[in-house]
């Protein structure tokens, strides 16, 4: 334990926040023109966990009045529930348009600001990565990018109030359940600690693999004219099988991966 907090301790005297400062700078400044909405989609998360905290709160009524055969209060009751459940849809399905809308305006205004960087960027610079690694960085790492605009910040206000609020609605039903809750928090924060990094890993190594096979296509399109001149036909397409099957190796690897973290984390959430 004293060696995780030493090494945490040493990142932060290294400028881990600071490092993480900037990097949040950098990409905000491309969600400064869409700040409106996205507060905009902060407060309907804000009021959709509203909503559903209400929600949970008239279905624990509705089991009361059930059992304790106050058939008088049931039609309210239900009609409210019912008010609820679909303004909860509603406010879930607007929230998904101002996310998708958000994600993809930041998107195009990233990947055009690097389009045109590339552009006036010196030739003999930019020859030294591969075509792959270009078309990676401008489609898969840009879109990375802008979905975190919306997962950084915004999402954080609006699952802290999603866990304040229900863990006040448990405290109020039943408060010793709600603290052992609480003490499984760092097990499980533990647990996924590893398995996230794992995660990681092989995602940079998928993402390598997505840009190899990326660039292989454009270059064998690009180049389909030479390649049927010098019949290199059976060269490109055994090069093809080959990177074929180093990427299913890969996405098998992958979704291993993603099962067994899949299954310990439901695992330690049960055990919790």
């Amino acid at each position: 334990m004293n060696k995780k907090l030493q090494h945490y301790i040493k990142r932060i005297k290294e400028g881990m926040l600071k490092d993480m400062w900037h990097e949040t700078l950098w990409i905000y400044q491309y969600a400064r023109h869409y700040w409106k909405q996205m507060a905009f989609y902060t407060g309907l998360g804000l009021v959709n966990t509203a909503f559903s905290l209400v929600s949970s709160l008239i279905s624990r009524d509705m089991v009361d009045i059930i059992t304790g055969k106050q058939t008088g209060l049931l039609a309210q009751t239900f009609c409210f529930f019912i008010i609820f459940a679909i303004g909860n849809i509603l406010l879930s399905q607007l929230s998904t348009y101002f996310s998708n809308k958000i994600s993809i305006s930041v998107d195009n205004e990233i990947k055009a600001d690097i389009f045109n960087k590339m552009l006036v960027t010196d030739l003999e610079a930019i020859q030294n990565y591969h075509t792959g690694d270009l078309l990676t960085r401008w489609s898969s790492d840009a879109s990375n990018i802008s979905n975190g605009i919306l997962n950084w910040i915004p999402n954080l206000i609006i699952f802290t109030a999603r866990f304040i609020s229900a863990f006040a609605l448990v405290c109020y039903n039943d408060f010793i359940f709600a603290i052992l809750a609480l003490l499984g928090v760092p097990v499980s924060m533990f647990m996924s600690r590893r398995l996230l990094k794992r995660m990681r890993n092989n995602n940079k190594r998928s993402a390598a693999m997505n840009a190899s096979m990326s660039g292989f296509n454009q270059e064998a399109f690009s180049n389909i004219q030479t390649i049927k001149a010098f019949n290199l036909i059976e060269l490109y397409s055994r090069h093809l099988r080959e990177l074929q099957r180093d990427y299913l190796d890969k996405r098998l690897e992958y979704q291993r991966l993603s099962m067994v973290t899949s299954v310990k984390m439901t695992c330690t959430g049960h055990a919790v």
